[in-house]
């Protein structure tokens, strides 16, 4: 099912969080606009993180800290991206 699908049922919380994470949510949100003439939500980038999580094979209830999450996510999603290509020197 897609993210925010229609027939899917919502709950409505309330989520504190840093101001520096709120701001990284609008820099996404101001890039994704920028790129792609889109506007996404602070909860709409959220709840495709949240998606992800669900679909991603990872067992989060491994982790008993929001920093062990982090550091497991930043070394394995990191090796994920393409690298650039070395340049030999002549």
């Amino acid at each position: 099912m897609r993210v925010g699908h229609k027939t899917e049922h919502h709950a409505p919380i309330c989520l504190r969080m840093p101001h520096r994470h709120a701001g990284y949510l609008d820099v996404i949100s101001a890039r994704i606009r920028m790129r792609h003439h889109k506007a996404l939500s602070r909860a709409q980038i959220v709840r495709g993180l949240l998606e992800f999580m669900v679909r991603s094979g990872i067992d989060f209830s491994q982790f008993s800290s929001s920093d062990a999450m982090v550091r497991y996510l930043v070394v394995h999603l990191r090796g994920k991206r393409s690298k650039p290509k070395k340049r030999h020197s002549r």
